[in-house]
């Protein structure tokens, strides 16, 4: 449940800082992009784990029906 939490927050900063850059007109720096990274690698990971998990829970409740 904490997971959850920690993503929407790392996505709501990403987001916040690159629309402040955007409308700043600054350069992409080295510290938005690891931002940006750690949002990518936390999304696709919960994904991946939720997808997994949806697809293991499957294949189990198709054997008893």
């Amino acid at each position: 449940m904490k997971m959850k939490y920690f993503l929407g927050l790392i996505l709501f900063i990403a987001i916040i800082n690159s629309l402040i850059g955007l409308s700043s007109k600054r350069e992409f720096a080295t510290s938005d992009r690891k931002l940006a990274l750690f949002a990518l690698i936390f999304t696709l990971s919960s994904c991946f784990s939720l997808g997994f998990l949806f697809w293991l829970f499957s294949f189990t409740y198709s054997i008893y029906l």
